[in-house]
């Protein structure tokens, strides 16, 4: 799709896409909209669920290169996601939102 939209370089032809929204955006905790607080947190439940479902569709599009990617305001959680290495240990990572993340380059 971006590359029938966009073509090989965006011209005065092409149509620009953005992909929305950043990785994980959808895992929402009680399905509340991360525009407000109560919709503060993403929730991987299932354990590899941020790796193997919601990130490939990205990856994928990500090397048509499209024109943006829009971010999203929620974060992950480490304590309400399945975040575990081999050994059981919590995989540490920043809770951030998807803005300040993708922001800070």
């Amino acid at each position: 799709m971006i590359d029938g939209f966009q073509g090989e370089e965006l011209n005065e032809e092409s149509v620009a896409l953005t992909m929305k929204h950043f990785p994980g955006g959808g895992a929402r905790e009680n399905v509340f909209d991360p525009h407000y607080k109560e919709g503060k947190w993403n929730v991987y439940r299932t354990e590899g669920s941020l790796e193997k479902y919601h990130l490939p569709p990205f990856v994928e599009a990500a090397k048509h290169n499209p024109s943006s990617i829009m971010p999203y305001y929620s974060a992950p959680s480490i304590e309400k996601s399945h975040y575990q290495s081999f050994d059981g240990k919590l995989i540490p990572f920043e809770e951030v939102s998807a803005w300040r993340s993708t922001n800070t380059f």
